[in-house]
This record gives C-alpha cells, structure tokens and sequence, in this order.
C-alpha cells in the first residue's frame, strides 16, 4: 500500500507543474492574437535630396488600425537604404494608445544623416502594457512589418 505521506507532494508538484503549463499556453495563445490584431496599411514615402545639404529629408504615411485595444504601446520605425543597411531609426509620435477598431494616421518625418535614400521602412509595435514582457524586447512586438517604399 503507498502511503500517503508520498502520494499528496507528488500529486501536489504534479497539480503545479499542470497550472504552470496551462499559464503558459494560455499566454502563448493571448500573445499569437495580440501579434495577428494590427494592421498597417496603404504605407508610402516621400523622400526628397535636400540641394543645400545634400541628405534625404521626407516622410513617410500609412494607417494603423486594430481589432483590440492597447493601454500603452511604443512605435518604432527604421530605414534602410538599396543594400539593405540600416541608415536610421527613430520612435514614432502616435499612437500611444490603440482603440479597437479606431483608425490612426501615420506621418513620420524623415531627416537623412548621409546622402542614403531610404528604400524601406520597417515598422514595429511594442505593447507596454504586457508587465511580463521587458519593454521594447521582441516578446512585447505586436507588429513587425518590413516594406520597400
């Protein structure tokens, strides 16, 4: 006969260890559904050589939109000029905060620190309110999206 001074710790951790990994799993699956809410859309540039200064300056517009709301979330959008490298990088103005279904203009500006001409952008969104994730790591991306423009 067991006794049961072995069978309840053992039934115990295995009771943890099941709570843990359906924790996980349900997270997994929140985060695959945060990754596949935004949309970014209708995505173009314009970028023009400054003739004083010989650098590009432009900007470039799309429009976001959601199928979930985010209490705090961080844009980020890098450019990358005809081989690929990245020439430069900045945080996005708006918007702070996604409601769902709302529509948000995006109009970033572009200031060249070389004669590159950007030839694509990457956009990505982080969620800041995820406490779990470090923010701006790739666990907290919700977006990501790479474009030739």
């Amino acid at each position: 006969m067991i006794k049961k001074e072995i069978v309840i710790p053992i039934l115990s951790i295995v009771a943890i260890i099941g709570v843990f990994v359906a924790g996980f799993a349900i997270e997994s699956q929140e985060l695959a559904s945060d990754k596949n809410s935004i949309t970014i859309s209708n995505i173009k540039s314009n970028f023009e050589k400054d003739p004083w200064i010989g650098y590009y300056t432009g900007n470039v517009t799309a429009m976001l939109q959601s199928n979930k709301s985010f209490e705090s979330v961080t844009g980020f959008i890098e450019y990358y000029d005809n081989n690929g490298a990245l020439i430069s990088s900045n945080y996005m103005v708006q918007p702070l905060k996604i409601v769902k279904d709302q529509k948000y203009k995006i109009n970033e500006q572009y200031y060249g620190v070389d004669s590159n001409k950007p030839t694509s952008v990457r956009i990505i969104i982080y969620d800041n309110s995820n406490f779990n994730n470090p923010p701006q790591s790739n666990e907290s991306i919700i977006f990501e999206k790479k474009v030739n423009v």
